[in-house]
């Protein structure tokens, strides 16, 4: 019943997704004219809005390719478990190759490899023939792109942690004064980089609800989502729950690097962890 009654919404947030996925590429580089091109994209074309009157403006390129992540990965879902039939499957796969192309150019780490984890997780879970079908075009598409962009590639990997490392090594060193019960809800974990720059978190989630809530809050968390991952594994025989426990996927792997916050105020970070 409650799986039936999230399918209307969910199939129209999905839609809304694609197409505002769609109209970004068209207005950022059909109207507005902006350069495709790595070095210009990388360096200040990152996509994060529409670019039009602050219309799905999400104000950080990495928030943008998790929001539009989850939603790639729900419509892969939908084609995949649900079988749409033509004309409907030719616009799923237009709806995806959109917001994929949308992902790919925020050139948000974090999205690509949560996108692609939870991918992975729905593809080899699922024992519907387009699963299998769409698996093996993945890693042809995959392989193609590692030869043809070694270059960008090699660029990325330059790119490292994008100076997380010394935040990450900011945690470790002030360990001892929080480890068990944490500084407090919502507390800022302040670290300032040697050229003057000041971030307030910890750039991954589970160290940042650690540092405010300590062992025994990150232990819990740690319990919610290993049973709620196990509750998904029981359940893998049924299509709702592959997509939700894909879904669930591709959130703890954001989380790694890039949700800092849950509680604090309704977000984009609250679809990305909360739905799933």
């Amino acid at each position: 019943l409650l799986a039936g009654s999230f399918r209307k919404p969910l199939l129209a947030a999905v839609i809304v997704s694609a197409l505002v996925a769609w109209l970004t590429l068209f207005y950022q580089f059909g109207v507005l004219d902006k350069p495709f091109s790595y070095s210009a994209l990388r360096t200040y074309g990152r996509l994060s809005e529409l670019g039009w009157g602050g219309f799905a403006d999400l104000s950080h390129p990495i928030i943008a390719g998790l929001y539009f992540g989850l939603f790639t990965l729900l419509l892969l879902g939908l084609i995949v478990e649900f079988e749409p039939r033509w004309p409907a499957l030719i616009l799923a796969y237009a709806g995806l190759a959109g917001l994929l192309l949308y992902v790919l150019l925020t050139f948000s780490r974090g999205a690509w490899f949560a996108t692609l984890a939870g991918g992975l997780v729905l593809l080899l879970l699922s024992p519907k023939p387009r699963a299998r079908q769409l698996l093996g075009l993945g890693i042809l598409i995959l392989l193609a792109m590692l030869l043809i962009f070694q270059t960008e590639l090699q660029s990325e990997l330059r790119q490292g942690t994008s100076q997380r490392g010394p935040i990450w090594q900011n945690w470790l060193d002030r360990l001892p004064e929080f480890w068990l019960y944490g500084d407090g809800a919502g507390k800022p974990l302040v670290y300032t980089y040697p050229w003057g720059d000041t971030v307030f978190h910890a750039h991954s989630l589970y160290l940042q609800l650690w540092y405010e809530y300590g062992v025994i809050g990150a232990g819990l968390f740690a319990a919610l989502l290993c049973a709620l991952l196990l509750k998904g594994w029981q359940l893998r025989r049924q299509r709702e729950a592959r997509i939700g426990l894909a879904a669930l996927v591709f959130a703890m792997v954001a989380m790694v690097s890039d949700i800092y916050a849950l509680f604090h105020r309704p977000s984009p970070y609250w679809v990305i962890v909360w739905l799933p």
